[in-house]
Order: C-alpha cells, then structure tokens, then sequence
C-alpha cells in the first residue's frame, strides 16, 4: 500500500487516512513531482522516449501496430463487421 503526503510546518500530513498498526515502521521518499510542464526527473528513462522514435511512414500505426506488428485485422475493419 502507498500513502501520499505534504510537508506542512515540517510534518508529514497524509492526504488521505492512514490504516497503520501502531509501532509500524515506515518508508519516506520524496516525490519528483511529474508533468506536461517537464517537471519530472530527466534522468528518468520514459522522458527519453521520443529519441528512439522512427518515423514509420504509416499514418495510422499507433491504432493499428496489431496488424503491421502480428497481421490481425486491422481494428477499423472490425467495426463495420
């Protein structure tokens, strides 16, 4: 089970109630904190992504890599069906 908190006035102040037994040890790690404003650790492998990006020059791969991938039915197709 993970917990989230804020620092406030030097205290952990969980957001939510904690279900803990008494004396239990925990784990404290900050937070990166994560965004479309970059705000996340760059040394964090999924922000380096797009530098192994190729352009395929299949315009609807995203939606359809099963079938270029496997050669299942293309998932348009199946919505005529």
């Amino acid at each position: 089970m993970v917990y989230f908190g804020k620092i406030q006035n030097g205290k952990i102040v969980p957001e939510s109630e904690l279900r803990l037994p008494e004396g239990a040890r925990v784990r404290i790690e900050p937070v990166t904190p994560s965004g479309p404003d970059g705000g996340g650790d760059p040394s964090d492998p999924v922000y380096r992504l797009g530098d192994d990006a190729v352009e395929t020059g299949i315009a609807d791969f995203s939606g359809e890599h099963d079938h270029y991938i496997y050669g299942t039915p293309k998932r348009g197709a199946r919505k005529g069906s």
